[in-house]
C-alpha cells in the first residue's frame, strides 16, 4: 500500500512537472511567434510606405550595420556561454561581475568605433544619398549592444516569459511607430526608431526587469577569457552576416538602389528563417547550456538540438504552399511595386530551411570548440565570395545571388550538424577508453 502511495506520488509530481513546462514552452512560443511574425509582416509594411530606392537605402543602413559585430572583440559572444554556465552552476557573484565589467568595456569600444567611423565616412568616395545611408547604419550599430545585453541577460536567466514579452513589444513598437517615422522622415525615420528603442529598454530593463549588476568591480582578467573564447565566435558571426549580406555588398556595387530594394523584398523569406532560428537558439541554446552547467553530456546536448532542427525542416517544408500562396497574394494585390520579387522569395525559401534550423552549434559552442564553428563560416564564406565574384564578373540577374545565398545556408547547416555529430562521437571514445583504463 505505501509502495502505492509512493508511486501514485511519483507520477503525479511528474505529470505536474511536466505539464508546467508544457504550458512555459508553448507560452514563449506563442509569444515568439506573434513577435515574429509582426517583425515578418514589419517589412512588407515599410514597404507600402518605401519606394524600392528607399527600401534600398533602408537596407544598405542594415547591412553595414551588421557589420558593427566586430568592435565587441569576442565579448557578447563569450558571455553568451559564460552566464548561462555561471547561473547554472549559481554563482552570481561572477555573473555580476561580469555583466558590469563588460558593459562598460562594450560601450568604450563602439564609442571609439562610432568616432573613427565618422571620420572616415566623409572621405569615402560615393553618392549623398548612398554615404547618409552608411552614416545612418553606423548609428544603428552603436546602439545595437545595449539592446542586446539585455537580450543576453534574460535568456542567460532563464527569464523566458520577460524575454518574449519584450521582444513582442518590441516588434509592435518598431511596426506602428517605425511606419509613423518613415511618413514623416523616410527610410531614416524607421532607422531612428530602432536606435532610441535599443537605448530605452536598456535603461528601462536594467532598472526594473534585471537582476542588480555590479559595476565598480573590474576584473581585466575575465574580460581578456570573455574575448579568448569569444572571439572565434565573434569571427564565427561576423562571417555569417558577411555569408548572408555578401551578395547586398556585391549589388551595392553592380546594381541600383531600386534593383537593391526589390531584392530585399526578395529576402522576406530568409527575415522568418533568421527569427525562427532566434527563437531556437534563445530558448533552446541558453537552457541546453545550463543543463550542460549542471553535468548532462554532450551526447544529450547534441541529439535535443538534433531533434529540434528536424522537427522545424519538416514543419517549413510542408507549410510551404501555404506560405508560398499567401505572399504571392499579397505582394501581387498590395505591393505591386515588388511583384519582380516574387522568383526571389521562393528562391530563398529553401535555403531558409536551413537557417532556421542551424541550432547544432549549440555542441561546440559547449564542447568549448568554438574555432571549430570559426572554420565551417571561413570555408563557406570563402566559397560564397567566389561565386559572387564569378556571376558579379558576368553581370548575371538578381536571381543568381539567391541562389548562391541559399546554397551557402545549406552547406552551413550541414557541415554544422556533421561536425558536431563526429565531435559528440570521439568525445564517447574518449569516456570510455578512460572507463577501460
Amino acid at each position: 500500500m505505501l509502495l502505492a502511495m509512493i508511486h501514485n506520488k511519483r507520477i503525479k509530481t511528474f505529470i505536474e512537472t511536466f505539464s508546467g513546462i508544457r504550458k512555459r514552452e508553448f507560452l514563449y512560443i506563442f509569444i515568439m511567434g506573434c513577435a515574429s511574425f509582426i517583425g515578418f509582416i514589419k517589412m512588407m509594411v515599410y514597404g507600402k510606405y518605401l519606394s524600392p530606392a528607399s527600401m534600398g537605402y533602408f537596407s544598405i543602413a542594415n547591412t553595414i550595420a551588421g557589420y558593427g559585430v566586430f568592435l565587441h572583440l569576442g565579448i557578447l559572444n563569450g558571455l553568451n556561454r559564460e552566464l548561462s554556465v555561471s547561473f547554472g552552476k549559481g554563482n552570481e557573484k561572477s555573473y555580476s561581475e561580469l555583466v558590469g565589467g563588460s558593459t562598460i568595456v562594450l560601450t568604450l569600444l563602439y564609442l571609439a568605433g562610432l568616432i573613427v567611423y565618422s571620420i572616415v565616412l566623409p572621405s569615402i568616395p560615393m553618392a549623398s544619398p548612398m554615404k547618409e545611408a552608411f552614416f545612418y547604419g553606423g548609428l544603428l550599430a552603436f546602439s545595437a549592444p545595449f539592446g542586446q545585453i539585455v537580450i543576453l541577460r534574460l535568456r542567460s536567466e532563464q527569464r523566458v516569459f520577460a524575454f518574449s514579452s519584450l521582444q513582442l513589444l518590441n516588434s509592435i513598437i518598431l511596426l506602428i511607430i517605425g511606419v509613423a517615422a518613415i511618413i514623416y522622415y523616410d527610410y531614416k525615420g524607421a532607422i531612428l526608431i530602432v536606435i532610441l528603442t535599443n537605448f530605452i529598454m536598456f535603461f528601462i530593463c536594467n532598472k526594473t526587469l534585471l537582476r542588480p549588476v555590479n559595476y565598480n568591480t573590474f576584473n581585466l582578467k575575465e574580460i581578456k577569457y570573455l574575448i579568448r573564447i569569444g572571439f572565434p565566435l565573434m569571427i564565427s558571426l561576423l562571417l555569417i552576416n558577411l555569408q548572408m549580406s555578401m551578395d547586398r555588398l556585391f549589388l551595392i556595387n553592380n546594381k541600383s538602389a531600386y534593383e537593391i530594394g526589390i531584392y530585399s523584398m526578395g529576402t522576406l523569406p530568409l527575415i522568418l528563417g533568421v527569427a525562427i532560428n532566434g527563437i531556437l537558439n534563445q530558448y533552446i541554446g541558453p537552457k541546453l547550456l545550463f543543463r550542460f552547467g549542471q553535468g548532462v553530456s554532450l551526447s544529450y546536448i547534441f541529439k535535443k538540438s538534433v531533434m529540434a532542427s528536424i522537427a522545424i525542416i519538416c514543419t517549413m517544408l510542408i507549410i510551404w504552399p501555404i506560405v508560398a500562396i499567401i505572399l504571392h497574394y499579397s505582394i501581387n494585390t498590395w505591393l505591386p511595386n515588388y511583384t519582380n520579387s516574387l522568383p526571389i522569395i521562393s528562391i530563398f525559401y529553401f535555403g531558409t530551411i536551413f537557417t532556421a534550423a542551424s541550432i547544432t552549434g549549440v555542441t561546440l559552442n559547449a564542447a568549448n570548440r568554438q574555432i571549430l564553428i570559426l572554420a565551417i563560416y571561413l570555408f563557406t564564406t570563402c566559397m560564397s565570395f567566389f561565386a559572387y565574384l564569378f556571376i558579379s564578373y558576368y553581370k548575371l540577374s538578381l536571381n543568381w545571388y539567391a541562389y548562391i545565398n541559399t546554397t551557402a545556408q545549406i552547406l552551413t547547416f550541414s557541415l554544422t550538424t556533421g561536425i558536431s555529430y563526429y565531435l559528440t562521437k570521439e568525445k564517447i571514445k574518449i569516456i570510455d577508453s578512460q572507463t577501460r583504463g
